[in-house]
């Protein structure tokens, strides 16, 4: 289950520095592979794989404000007046 949640978690970042940075740091074929092992995770956890389901990058997601403020450098102060809107 460990290694499913970090799948998430990258899988989301990499989609920020992808679509909305226009920055990627690993190549299509590594985040590829690293979608693969996650959905396969899924599977076998029987659990939805919410990450790869999400086409792009959602900046509406809780997640995904959780990737960007990291990746800003911000705190979790901002994360809770971000939840409050």
């Amino acid at each position: 289950m460990d290694r499913f949640i970090e799948l998430n978690w990258l899988l989301i970042e990499h989609k920020y520095r992808y679509y909305v940075m226009i920055n990627p740091i690993i190549t299509d074929y590594e985040f590829d592979m690293m979608e693969k092992e996650y959905r396969e995770l899924a599977e076998e956890l029987d659990v939805p794989p919410t990450a790869s389901d999400m086409v792009g990058f959602d900046d509406s997601k809780f997640s995904s404000q959780l990737v960007i403020n990291k990746l800003k450098g911000g705190g979790l102060n901002d994360l809770k007046m971000w939840k409050r809107k």
